[in-house]
């Protein structure tokens, strides 16, 4: 007989490796344009641009991979207990949440790359948002994985952060109607926001896809010039 449980920690790793590897290549797509706009010359050569022309797809991939091993993953753990032991407790019911949210905030970077392709990175507003968004999902992919650390071992390596910040992830995660009212007006705003901002500068149309870059170093050109 198939040992579910051991097959979701298996899933589990391999998402974990993946967005952890995404996250890295994102982060240092990120400070590879920041070299080349902003460092001195000497810091800002061939090899930074190598090293981001490798960098930038492996994120994408990663990303990609990533999202399906947590569909994955949240496939195998609903398969390895009844419904009725992973709502039993504050633990596994704060890890679906969390998986959820990662997922989310996951397939949002996995479609902005889609759907801006590499010249996203040539504006300084949409580069750090996709940066800053995968930043966040990184964060609760590593919460996510503390909880499955205090599922099977009782505790978790990053609990000693967590506690000087007062964070407690093991207790049940509630919130008031108001709390909740807040939170679901600000995110509207949020998106609507970056609606209408995408809709003034035209990186929703095709154009961003095909003509020139933004202030920030194109990809098939040289860096910009340093003042």
């Amino acid at each position: 007989m198939v040992d579910m449980a051991g097959i979701h920690a298996l899933t589990a790793e391999l998402h974990t490796g993946f967005l952890t590897l995404a996250f890295l290549a994102i982060a240092g797509v990120f400070l590879c344009q920041l070299l080349l706009r902003y460092a001195p010359k000497r810091f800002s050569g061939p090899r930074i641009l190598k090293l981001r022309e490798y960098l930038e797809p492996t994120g994408y991939i990663a990303t990609f991979a990533g999202v399906l091993a947590i569909v994955l993953s949240a496939v195998t753990g609903s398969l390895s207990w009844s419904v009725d032991n992973l709502l039993a407790s504050a633990l596994t019911r704060n890890k679906i949440v969390f998986t959820i949210f990662a997922l989310v905030l996951w397939s949002t970077v996995l479609f902005m790359r889609w759907r801006l392709k590499k010249n996203l990175w040539t504006y300084p507003g949409t580069a750090l948002l996709y940066s800053g968004i995968a930043a966040v999902a990184f964060a609760i992919t590593a919460a996510t994985g503390s909880l499955g650390a205090h599922l099977v071992k009782g505790g978790s390596i990053i609990d000693p952060y967590l506690a000087t910040l007062g964070i407690d992830l093991t207790k049940a995660i509630t919130l008031t109607s108001t709390a909740a009212l807040v939170i679901t007006i600000a995110s509207i705003a949020v998106i609507i926001v970056v609606l209408l901002v995408a809709r003034g500068t035209g990186i929703a149309k095709r154009q961003f896809h095909d003509e020139g870059s933004g202030p920030w170093p194109g990809w098939d050109m040289e860096p910009a010039q340093k003042k």
